[in-house]
């Protein structure tokens, strides 16, 4: 059951992608018709974050699925449990990086992001000299 969850995420992305061309060559959001314009670029962007965030989150969990799987394998009187519980464990913090990365996903291929880390950083940099000039 376990092992469901990757594809099915796979799946469900591959219909959001499908949907989402849909709505802007033929649908409401199709202001400057098929594959032109402000939407369509948005549309390309929008797909390949979802593309990468979904394939990471493949990525990272068919390890622990596989593992997970070969518990039963390798109980604790195995010869090679500890290789196993090993390999368990990096497995298991790669899963978790999952959560992680997807900050630096998004970062990558947003524009949008990008540009509000951008704003951030040069108020709290605008913020910080004007504090240290009233010092």
């Amino acid at each position: 059951m376990f092992g469901v969850a990757p594809l099915a995420a796979l799946v469900f992305n591959i219909l959001v992608i499908r949907e989402i061309r849909t709505l802007t060559t033929r649908g409401p959001a199709s202001v400057h018709g098929p594959g032109s314009g402000p939407v369509a670029g948005q549309n390309q962007a929008s797909t390949s974050t979802l593309l990468y965030v979904s394939f990471y989150l493949i990525c990272t969990w068919l390890p622990a699925t596989l593992v997970y799987s070969l518990e039963r394998e390798f109980p604790m009187q195995h010869p090679n449990h500890y290789t196993y519980y090993t390999v368990r464990k990096i497995c298991e913090e790669v899963t978790i990086s999952n959560s992680a990365c997807y900050f630096f996903i998004y970062y990558v291929t947003g524009k949008a992001l990008q540009r509000q880390c951008q704003a951030v950083a040069v108020s709290r940099r605008f913020l910080s000299v004007q504090e240290q000039e009233q010092q």
